[in-house]
């Protein structure tokens, strides 16, 4: 299959490629100069041509870079690529990947675990500030204070007694009562059977 270049200004009302060498190595005479130049004004891609052909210094340096070029292109020259290194910029990318993910993550945790360390900083600060002002408390006013204390162990411990003692009390009461009861029923009881001395 044979091969067809083509250039960029052909079937156009642009300027030829060879007047563009001349204008930017500074080749060509005054008036095509002056007509190069009103084209340029007022036409953008003849324009970034010159410009481009102006960057390399000499002419015969811009002439062999392209020529080498259009070789590449064309199949002539073989164009060093990066994929035998992309398997190493491959491997790179997921071990910075897995690398930022683990400093993120530890970063994450220290955050939480200093978050965490200052509200228990903060809850035994505040336990101490109600110790302290409990304290003073119970300086200022001791009667006022007890008042407000829970009771202690010993306290609680007492009041349970005492309460058994009242209900163990009322218990021993009713099984008196109930045995005076029994007791005078069964009086009654053998009242009822004695004979009257009358009847006799």
């Amino acid at each position: 299959m044979k091969h067809v270049e083509r250039h960029i200004l052909e079937n156009s009302d642009c300027i030829s490629e060879q007047a563009l060498r001349r204008y930017a190595f500074d080749h060509s005479t005054g008036d095509e100069k002056r007509q190069i130049e009103l084209h340029l004004a007022g036409c953008e891609i003849c324009s970034d041509m010159a410009e481009g052909m102006r960057l390399f210094k000499r002419q015969e340096a811009f002439e062999h870079d392209l020529e080498e070029l259009q070789q590449k292109l064309n199949g002539g020259g073989k164009v060093r690529g990066l994929h035998p290194y992309r398997r190493y910029l491959s491997i790179a990318a997921v071990m910075l990947l897995i690398l930022g993910s683990a400093l993120f993550i530890s970063r994450q945790m220290s955050q939480n675990s200093h978050r965490e360390r200052e509200l228990a900083d903060a809850g035994i600060q505040d336990k101490r500030e109600r110790e302290a002002q409990a304290e003073s408390t119970i300086e200022k006013n001791p009667a006022v204070a007890v008042e407000k204390l829970p009771a202690t162990t010993a306290e609680k411990k007492d009041k349970q007694k005492e309460d058994t003692q009242v209900f163990s009390d009322k218990v021993e009461e009713k099984e008196v009562a109930v045995s005076a009861n029994e007791e005078a029923t069964d009086f009654r009881q053998a009242e009822s059977d004695i004979p009257s001395s009358t009847s006799e």
